[in-house]
């Protein structure tokens, strides 16, 4: 039996990356290029699941996967991942060799330096637990 959590998380970020995908993004020369090379090559990473990660079959898998996947699809263009190290990623120092990042970055004030984040497209809560006999507050 599905949690009824679990359908609310779901339904929230399904309603999330719809807005997200509804909202315009300004990517200029990169999506003319995606466009030109029928190509969107993705950078994320193998090792982060249930985002993505390698599964049984030695394929990329997880929610990022699939969203990137949705995203060319909906551009009409076809998909290609790219695992580059995440101290690459987030030094913003791509230099052509991917067109966006699926790998669940925080926006700070310092990220966004060197990166557009035109929407969110997943929201996840933080929760601390402590044992019932904790002094923690």
């Amino acid at each position: 039996m599905i949690k009824p959590m679990t359908i609310i998380a779901a339904a929230a970020s399904v309603a999330v990356a719809c807005l997200t995908f509804s909202s315009a993004a300004h990517a200029g020369a990169v999506l003319d290029r995606v466009l030109a090379t029928k190509t969107l090559t993705v950078a994320t990473s193998i090792g982060w699941p249930p985002s993505s990660f390698m599964n049984d079959k030695g394929e990329l898998d997880g929610f990022d996967v699939e969203v990137a996947k949705g995203i060319a699809k909906q551009l009409g263009v076809d998909v290609k991942f790219v695992t580059p190290e995440w101290n690459l990623v987030t030094s913003g120092k791509w230099a052509g060799r991917w067109d966006l990042t699926m790998g669940q970055m925080v926006p700070t004030e310092e990220r966004a330096k060197k990166f557009g984040f035109p929407g969110m497209y997943i929201y996840t809560g933080t929760v601390a637990l402590v044992h019932k006999d904790s002094k923690a507050t």
